[in-house]
């Protein structure tokens, strides 16, 4: 990432928010399905708040982070950040947005350079074949 350069970054949520709770999630009562939740609930609202700092010290970064949720749609946090929410049942939901949403920016010609954040291996793969950069999550957390 080139900063102060305009950048996009996809980021493969739950994916980066397990990779930074790994530690929290392991200690929780898993017979107590309330407290992974909250775990999760939490780290998704650190990793919004991370990004939010993060996009305001650098200006010209676009970020939209992609989570499996029940409910589907895109909650516009603000100008520069979205949250979209796959909608539906079934593994690998987000995956498959973010497949989508890199297949629409082919077809729209889009050279926004691009960079997809995720350690599913897929996902990495699909990002390449659309010219899009990958980090897996560790790395993208050690940029902070």
């Amino acid at each position: 990432l080139a900063m102060g350069e305009p950048h996009r970054i996809l980021l493969d949520g739950y994916n980066l928010i397990f990779d930074a709770l790994g530690p929290t999630i392991a200690a929780t009562d898993h017979n107590d399905p309330k407290s992974t939740r909250t775990a999760i609930d939490e780290g998704r609202l650190a990793l919004i708040e991370q990004v939010k700092i993060s996009i305001a010290v650098h200006p010209a970064l676009e970020v939209r982070i992609f989570l499996d949720s029940p409910r589907g749609g895109v909650e516009q946090v603000n100008e520069r950040l979205s949250l979209h929410y796959s909608g539906g049942t079934g593994a690998n939901r987000a995956d498959h947005d973010i497949a989508g949403y890199l297949a629409y920016l082919r077809k729209q010609n889009d050279s926004l350079p691009t960079t997809v954040i995720s350690n599913d291996l897929a996902v990495q793969q699909n990002a390449q074949s659309h010219q899009a950069h990958c980090l897996r999550s560790d790395r993208f957390w050690a940029l902070f």
